[in-house]
């Protein structure tokens, strides 16, 4: 397709501004004596953005025929031999690569939804972009003036938010890496963000004791949720984006309606810092009402009948039979618009990981095996999982179908404390982060 007349203009002024700026004054004279154009200072830069836009544009192209070459090969093999189920992946030693670039420790890290990229920020005030497949370094992201302690993508990918101790929230378009724009409000360091599902509202917590929702498109702060005694270290939002669960210094979890910014409800159990906190999937509220339901009937059955003769398989058996008479159709419909969240798992200072309902508040499990601090835990994507992290440098992951039972250990995973933990739901592996300045990338296999 050939270019317009103003493209045509633009690209050979952007040409003429490249042999400027490069010091290549015969080719530009010579160009210019053909043109007669002469070059602005918008176009000084023009022609490498340009370029690099299309080295991201290809790279993104490879990343999808190779997606689309691996599906096309497993509906090939689909129902040939006995297949592995790639959703139950975990990180394997040793790790992939070490990443190094950041000047300080590295206090986050996060995964691209679509594409198989990752971003980090540090200490030393930079988000660094990183492709984990190869460990190579891509570009570094400046702008803040104090520390990144947090990033978050929207759903497609397209804008990358970070917060800093400079109490300051940005948002970077992450096609041409330009920051569309700064906010602020919180009276001190932002501690953590994260986008709404419809991707038109972030939430942010901060040392300032409060949580915020702002207005992707204007910037400006919808409402402030304020509860909290102490410094809100960490936040997330349910997968229907109706509640956001807050933990703090002040040692409680709370958790917020989205829309009203009421606090509906704190949960106390844990005796120190809560450091972390993150919503259950579907998935993993199927594993876990699977878990506490049948042994909480089962326990009580036993209670009331002990002199009875059927086996425990007999009671769970009629258990979900009596079960599914009793709710019949409009119980499976409700089921069916479930999304997740009915629980939550924090982690904390007094080193427990802790199971909670979220409608009623009751602590259900407290998982002990780490000797420090938990720094970052989350539901791994099969629902199966849960994977910890901590000041013990060790990363856990503790199976949820065999009551809670650590079933990979990766001992001495960093120098230092780890710091953070991201999932990549593109391609299986797992990185972390920690105050050594490295961050390294563990491949995941079933």
């Amino acid at each position: 397709m050939a270019l317009s007349n103003l493209q045509q203009k633009e690209l050979h002024q952007a040409i003429l501004a490249y042999f400027r700026k490069h010091g290549y004054d015969e080719a530009y004279e010579s160009f210019f004596q053909q043109t007669q154009l002469h070059p602005e200072q918008q176009h000084e830069n023009m022609l490498e953005s340009k370029w690099r836009s299309i080295y991201q544009l290809q790279k993104q192209i490879f990343q999808l025929e190779a997606r689309n070459k691996q599906l096309e090969e497993d509906l090939r093999n689909y129902g040939k031999g006995l297949k592995v189920d790639a959703s139950l992946s975990l990180p394997i030693e040793p790790a992939k690569h070490t990443l190094q670039g950041h000047r300080e420790q590295v206090t986050c890290v996060a995964f691209h939804p679509i594409f198989n990229t990752l971003v980090s920020g540090g200490e030393d005030t930079t988000i660094k972009v990183w492709d984990p497949e190869s460990g190579r370094f891509e570009r570094t992201l400046k702008g803040h003036q104090d520390a990144v302690q947090s990033l978050a993508f929207n759903t497609n990918g397209t804008i990358l938010a970070s917060c800093s101790s400079d109490m300051s929230i940005k948002l970077w378009d992450f096609n041409t890496f330009q920051c569309l724009k700064t906010i602020q409000g919180h009276d001190h360091s932002v501690s953590a963000i994260q986008f709404l599902p419809s991707n038109d509202v972030i939430v942010s917590c901060s040392r300032d004791k409060t949580l915020k929702m702002w207005d992707v498109a204007s910037g400006y702060c919808q409402r402030t949720l304020q509860g909290h005694d102490q410094w809100v270290r960490q936040l997330d939002v349910s997968p229907d984006g109706g509640l956001v669960a807050s933990c703090s210094i002040d040692q409680t979890i709370k958790t917020w309606n989205a829309k009203t910014g009421e606090c509906i409800r704190t949960y106390r159990d844990h005796e120190h810092v809560v450091e972390t906190v993150a919503f259950s999937s579907l998935k993993a509220d199927e594993f876990l009402d699977q878990l506490f339901r049948v042994s909480t009937a089962t326990s009580e059955d036993s209670e009331g009948k002990s002199e009875s003769s059927s086996s425990s398989s007999e009671l769970i058996a009629n258990l979900k039979k009596n079960l599914a008479a009793l709710n019949g159709p409009r119980e499976e419909k409700k089921q069916a618009k479930r999304v997740g969240g009915r629980y939550l798992v924090s982690g904390s200072r007094d080193r427990t990981i802790k199971i909670w309902d979220v409608e009623s508040g009751e602590c259900l499990r407290t998982l002990d095996g780490h000797d420090n601090w938990v720094k970052k835990v989350f539901f791994h994507p099969s629902g199966r999982f849960i994977v910890s992290c901590s000041d013990d440098k060790s990363i856990r992951v503790w199976d949820i179908a065999k009551n809670f039972r650590v079933v990979r250990k990766i001992e001495e995973s960093h120098e230092l404390f780890l710091t953070c933990l991201a999932w990549n739901r593109t391609v299986p592996m797992l990185a972390s982060s920690s105050m050594d300045a490295t961050i390294k990338i563990w491949d995941c296999r079933a």
